[in-house]
């Protein structure tokens, strides 16, 4: 289970975050609800799309504590999702 979406704790100076927080905590719901690991595939690599957009943010201050943070959740949302994916995409080979 993905822990679910906090509401922002930090401040990103340039209001990129925001466009995301509202889809982030959908689909982290979304995998925490899919009944078999093969329904979270779908939404997980959706987030790790999400995470790769935040990734790339073209306002990232690599001095910017809230940024630093901000790159840091996104790394490990989109590892865990990767796992999650790669999860569902082996029980669907196992035919599970």
């Amino acid at each position: 289970m993905i822990p679910p979406a906090r509401r922002q704790e930090f401040r990103c100076p340039a209001g990129v975050y925001a466009e995301y927080e509202g889809r982030i905590a959908d689909l982290t719901a979304a995998i925490n609800q899919a009944p078999t690991a093969r329904d979270k595939v779908g939404p997980a690599q959706e987030l790790a799309g999400e995470m790769e957009a935040l990734l790339a943010c073209p306002e990232f201050d690599t001095a910017g504590s809230d940024c630093r943070l901000c790159r840091g959740l996104a790394e490990l949302r989109s590892k865990t999702a990767a796992l999650v994916a790669k999860a569902g995409a082996l029980a669907e080979r196992r035919g599970q």
